[in-house]
C-alpha cells in the first residue's frame, strides 16, 4: 500500500516533543523482555536486533529541523558484536547539518542474569570529514559482547526543513519498533509516500490541528543482499518526503512540483539545471562551428561527445544538477557528472541536434515510481539525442559504453525527459543487445592424462562492457579469477591475449592456452567439462527470497569443447544430451555430447538462452530449481577409463 497525502500546518504554537508511543521506555532503562530475548523470532538468522528506533523531529527557534533520535540494540551472536561500532553520516558542507548531545551506554548481562551498565566515554566519539560534502560521527560503544544491550541517542540539527528527506523503518538488522514523529513548520506543506510491503502494517497518525504526523512499523525483518537483486532501496520499508508548498516572508505561496509537467517546468527554470542547458557557453564558438560543418547528424553527435570525454575530467562527485556555471566548467575543464552532462546537452543543442536532458536513476539508486513526480527518485542527468527517430543516451563520464548501447547501470530503467515542449517518462530499453559469450575450446588429453589446449572466447555487447570494466577497475588477476579460473587450483592458463578492446563494433576476443590435471580414482580419470563459463556455482541457495531477480538483460552462452583422447582412454559413460527449460520457456538450456570412436574425439556443447530477464520473488522456487538442475548438468564430469 502506498499513499500520497498533504500535511498542511495551521498552528504557530508548536510543541517540541510528542508523547512516547507504547513500547518505548525511558532512556537508560532495560526490561526483563530485553534481557530474555535470545533470538529474533521473525528473523532467526539475525546476529543483532533493534529493540526500537525512535525519532522526534521539530522546528528550532530559527526554523531549523532538529531531530532527537534514540536507538536500542540487543547483540544476539558473536558476529553481531561489531554492531557496537556506530556510524552516523551527516551532510556537513556549509555546516548545513550537525550532530550533538551524543550519549550512550551498554548493559552487559552476567551468567546469573544481573545487568552491569557501562556509560559511553566521550573519548570514544570520533568525527571525520569523509569528503567535501559528508562527515561521520563514529562511536565505539564500550564492553560489547553477546547478550549486551546498547542504547545511544543524539541530536541532529539541519539548518532548514529542506533537509527533510526520508525515514527508514528497515535496516540490515531486524527491528521490533520503528517510530518517527514529525512536526512541520507553519509555512510549509509536504507530500509523502510510504514504500512498504503489503504484508507489513503501518500506523500513520496525522494530527493536522497540531501540525504533526507520526509513522510506526513493528517487527520488520532485516534487508540483506541477495544474488541478482536490484537496489536495496527498491525494497526498503520507508517513508519519503518532498516539499510541496512554502509561504515566504512576504506571504506569497510558492508551490513545488506535484506533477511531472510541473517538475519539468520547475527544472527548466532552475539556475542549476534548465538555464544552464540553454545558456551560451563563452569559448565554445569554435567547437560549435566545427560541429555544424559536419553534415551527418550521427558523426556530429559523436564529434561533440568525444570532445567532452577527451577534454574534460570528472571530479569524482555525483549530482543531477550543475553546481557551477557552464562558463566556469568550460574554463577549468573539470566538474561533477551533473555539470559535464548538462554541458554535453548544451553543446549538442548548440550544434543543431535534437537533444534533451534526461533525469535517470542508476540501478544501484533504485527504481522510479511513475506515480510520484519526486525528483529525488533520480540521481543523475544524461543526454538523449534523437537521430532518425532513434534515441542515443550519452553519459559524459562513461568511457566504456559504445555509442548505441545504454550504460549497463541504466539499462532497462526509467528516465524522465526534461523537455520544454514534451516532458515524459521513458524506458531506457535495448532489445537488440544482450550479454553474449561464445566459447570455443580445442583440447587434447595426453598419455599422462593431462588435458590441455587452446581457448577462444568472443564477448559481445554487455558481456564485453562488463569484462572491460573489470579489467580497468580490478586488474588482470581479478579478471582471471572471476571469468576464467573459478577457484579451480588445478586449472592453469597462460599466454592470455586480448583483441578489439578499443573497437565499439567488434567483440572482445580473449585467447589463451590452458592445462588441467584430472582427478584420479583408481583406473578412472575424471575431467571437469564446465570450463571458462560463469555458470559453475548456483547462486540461489537460500530457502526463501524477499526480492525480485533481475538479470538486467537477456543472456546467450554458446560453448563448444572438442577433446581428442588417446585410443586407450575409453569413456565409462558419456553425459547424456538433454534440454532443460523454464515452464514458460523464458530460459532454455541444452547440452549435447557426442563421441566419434574413429577419431577418438568427444564434442561437448552447451547452449543457454534467456528471453526474459526479470523474475518476481514468487518465482524464486522455480528459478532455484532450474538453476540447480542446470548447474548440475554443466558440472557433470567426463569419466575416462584407461584400458590396457
Amino acid at each position: 500500500m502506498r499513499k500520497l497525502l498533504m500535511v498542511a500546518i495551521v498552528l504557530l504554537n508548536i510543541h517540541a516533543y510528542s508523547q512516547k508511543p507504547a513500547g518505548i521506555p525511558d532512556y537508560g532503562t532495560i526490561t526483563p523482555e530485553d534481557i530474555a530475548l535470545k533470538v529474533c523470532d521473525f528473523d532467526p538468522d539475525a546476529d543483532a536486533v533493534v529493540l526500537y528506533d525512535y525519532a522526534v523531529a521539530v522546528p528550532g527557534s530559527n526554523y531549523e529541523l532538529i531531530t532527537e533520535r534514540r536507538v536500542k540494540i540487543k547483540i544476539l551472536k558473536e558476529s553481531g558484536i561489531e554492531r557496537g561500532n556506530i556510524v552516523i553520516p551527516y551532510y556537513s558542507k556549509g555546516d548545513f547539518e550537525s550532530i550533538a548531545a551524543i550519549e550512550g551506554y551498554v548493559y552487559t548481562i552476567s551468567s546469573e542474569g544481573y545487568p552491569t551498565r557501562t556509560s559511553l566515554d566521550k573519548k570514544s566519539i570520533f568525527r571525520k570529514q569523509e569528503n567535501d560534502f559528508y562527515s561521520t560521527v563514529k562511536i565505539a560503544m564500550p564492553n560489547v559482547r553477546v547478550g549486551s544491550i546498547i542504547e545511544y541517542k543524539y541530536e541532529d540539527t539541519k539548518r532548514s526543513y529542506s533537509g527533510l528527506d526520508e525515514w527508514e523503518f528497515q535496516t540490515d538488522m531486524p527491528t521490533l519498533i520503528s517510530h518517527y514523529h514529525l512536526t512541520i513548520l507553519p509555512s510549509v506543506a509536504f507530500q509523502y509516500r510510504v514504500k512498504k510491503s503489503p504484508f507489513l502494517p503501518i500506523a500513520i497518525k496525522p494530527m493536522p490541528d497540531e501540525g504533526k504526523i507520526s509513522f510506526e512499523m513493528k517487527n520488520i525483518a532485516s534487508l540483506r543482499d541477495e544474488p541478482l537483486m536490484d537496489s536495496k532501496e527498491d525494497y526498503r520499508q520507508k517513508v519519503v518526503f518532498q516539499l510541496a508548498e512554502y509561504r515566504n516572508s512576504f506571504g506569497t505561496l510558492q508551490k513545488y512540483a506535484t506533477s511531472w509537467e510541473e517538475l519539468a517546468r520547475e527544472l527548466n527554470s532552475s539556475e542549476y539545471f534548465g538555464k544552464e542547458v540553454y545558456r551560451n557557453v563563452p569559448g565554445a564558438d569554435a567547437l560549435i562551428k566545427e560541429a555544424k560543418s559536419i553534415a551527418d547528424p550521427y558523426s556530429r553527435m559523436l564529434f561533440v561527445y568525444n570532445y567532452i570525454r577527451k577534454n574534460f575530467a570528472h571530479d569524482g562527485y555525483g549530482s543531477r544538477y550543475a553546481s557551477e556555471t557552464m562558463k566556469r566548467i568550460w574554463d577549468k575543464k573539470t566538474g561533477n557528472d551533473g555539470c559535464l552532462n548538462i554541458l554535453l546537452v548544451n553543446l549538442l543543442k548548440e550544434a543543431g541536434l535534437d537533444t534533451e536532458p534526461v533525469l535517470v536513476s542508476e540501478r544501484r539508486h533504485g527504481k522510479v515510481d511513475p506515480s510520484y513526480p519526486f525528483e529525488d527518485q533520480f540521481n543523475k542527468t544524461v543526454s538523449m539525442t534523437l537521430i532518425n527517430g532513434r534515441p542515443y543516451f550519452l553519459d559524459a563520464i562513461d568511457y566504456k559504453t559504445p555509442i548505441g548501447l545504454i550504460s549497463y547501470q541504466l539499462l532497462n530503467t526509467t528516465g524522465f525527459v526534461v523537455s520544454r515542449k514534451k516532458p515524459m517518462l521513458i524506458k531506457l530499453a535495448d532489445s537488440e543487445h544482450s550479454i553474449k559469450n561464445f566459447i570455443g575450446i580445442q583440447s587434447t588429453i595426453d598419455k599422462t592424462g593431462l588435458l590441455s589446449g587452446q581457448v577462444s572466447i568472443s564477448s559481445y555487447d554487455y558481456a564485453k562492457i562488463n569484462k572491460q570494466l573489470t579489467l580497468a577497475t580490478k586488474g588482470m588477476e581479478t579478471y582471471k579469477n572471476r571469468y576464467l579460473l573459478k577457484d579451480n587450483t588445478a586449472l592453469k592458463i597462460d599466454s592470455l591475449k586480448f583483441k578489439n578492446e578499443n573497437s565499439d563494433s567488434l567483440p572482445l576476443e580473449q585467447a589463451f592456452d590452458f592445462s588441467l590435471a584430472p582427478s584420479v580414482n583408481g583406473d578412472y580419470l575424471i575431467y571437469d567439462l564446465n570450463l571458462f563459463t560463469e555458470f559453475y556455482k548456483n547462486e540461489f541457495v537460500s530457502k526463501v527470497r524477499f526480492t525480485d531477480i533481475n538479470f538486467v538483460t537477456n543472456n546467450i552462452l554458446a560453448y563448444t569443447q572438442v577433446i581428442t583422447t588417446p585410443s586407450d582412454f575409453k569413456p565409462e559413460t558419456l553425459p547424456k544430451s538433454m534440454t532443460l527449460q523454464m515452464p514458460d520457456k523464458s530460459i532454455v538450456f541444452t547440452r549435447t555430447v557426442n563421441r566419434d570412436a574413429a577419431t577418438n574425439q568427444i564434442v561437448i556443447r552447451y547452449r543457454l538462452d534467456f528471453t526474459r530477464f526479470v523474475f518476481v520473488a514468487t518465482e524464486y522456487p522455480t528459478i532455484q530449481d532450474f538453476y540447480k538442475k542446470m548447474i548440475d548438468l554443466m558440472n557433470e564430469p567426463l569419466v575416462l577409463k584407461v584400458v590396457n
